[in-house]
């Protein structure tokens, strides 16, 4: 139960009846693919993908640009870690969250989608695992602690931020929780089709996860919308990761 009034008071925050979208791939996730691991550096990142309406927020090893347009009704954020001696990014993050009613009648529907690519450290991927799955969900976890602490060194003062960065993690240990209840499902992680999971809130999604060398890319789509028209495997987004 407590459990389930945080996810609602989380989403209270987000939550304003929708008008207008917004372009949620060409606003937010183009420009997340302008950063590079293990070449971009800080003042790359902000010189590539900062925009006159976010706002930036910074620590010694993150840097973060996030926005918020119809009072709240659409979020996002991307953000850039970069390694303490290379100076270089490791690990990125973006996620954008919507919320719009399709008519009077109907109540509002939310969607949210985070990608990430994180440089994941040799000890991790050459643990001795089990089994494909074993693998694979030690990573996801690493992954999604990986997004929280660092979106934790940029401090806790905008609410409309926390409220982001809390949604996506309430997701990722959903994620979590299902794989734990379903003992191999992670092993479906590269699938086209990803794996199914449901959001309390935001209704069914899907995440997909491919490890390339030492670098791990995510995507996550949560909420019926992203699927009403074409399945997660024929996105284009999806096939092209």
């Amino acid at each position: 139960m407590k459990r389930t009034l945080f996810a609602a008071a989380v989403l209270g925050g987000l939550a304003v009846a929708g008008c207008q979208r917004f372009q949620m791939d060409a606003e937010v996730f183009d420009r997340f693919e302008l950063a590079t691991l293990k070449v971009s550096r800080s003042a790359d990142v902000l010189n590539a993908i900062k925009e006159d309406d976010e706002m930036l927020v910074q620590s010694p090893t993150v840097v973060a640009l996030w926005g918020q347009r119809d009072e709240q009704n659409r979020l996002w954020c991307n953000a850039v870690a970069f390694d303490e001696e290379s100076l270089t990014a490791v690990r990125k993050y973006a996620t954008g969250y919507e919320q719009f009613d399709r008519s009077y009648f109907i109540t509002a529907r939310r969607k949210l989608r985070f990608d990430a690519e994180l440089v994941a450290p040799r000890q991790l991927l050459d643990e001795p695992y089990a089994n494909t799955s074993d693998r694979n969900r030690a990573i996801l976890a690493w992954a999604m602690e990986s997004f929280r602490e660092d979106m934790d060194t940029l401090g806790g003062e905008n609410t409309d931020l926390l409220n982001l960065v809390m949604l996506v993690r309430q997701t990722g240990n959903g994620i979590l929780q299902t794989l734990d209840r379903s003992p191999g499902l992670a092993a479906n992680l590269a699938d086209p089709e990803g794996v199914a999971f449901d959001q309390i809130n935001l209704g069914p999604g899907r995440v997909r996860m491919l490890i390339q060398d030492d670098v791990a890319r995510i995507k996550i789509k949560v909420g019926k919308e992203w699927f009403d028209l074409q399945p997660f495997e024929k996105h284009s987004d999806v096939q092209n990761m």
